[in-house]
C-alpha cells in the first residue's frame, strides 16, 4: 500500500481522504447484500470488543449457520 500511495502521490495524512470513496462503495454493497439476503448488520464501534465473542454468540441462535 505504500509503494502504491508514494507512486499516486498520496500523502500518509491524506490517506483518510483518499480512502472514503472505496469504504463508502464497500458500505454500501455490504449493506445491499446484507438487505437481499435478510441478514441485519451490526457495528460494533466500543474498543476492547471481541468481536469473534459476537459472532459466535450469534452463530448459536436458531436458525443461524456459518455462511448462511
Amino acid at each position: 500500500m505504500t509503494s502504491y500511495m508514494y507512486h499516486n502521490n498520496v500523502k500518509v495524512f491524506d490517506y483518510p481522504k483518499f480512502a472514503e470513496p472505496f469504504k463508502d462503495a464497500i458500505r454500501a454493497n455490504a449493506e445491499r447484500i446484507a438487505k437481499e439476503n435478510g441478514v441485519e448488520i451490526e457495528f460494533i464501534r466500543k474498543s476492547g470488543v471481541r468481536k469473534e465473542s459476537i459472532v459466535s454468540e450469534k452463530i448459536k441462535q436458531p436458525g443461524r449457520s456459518p455462511g448462511h
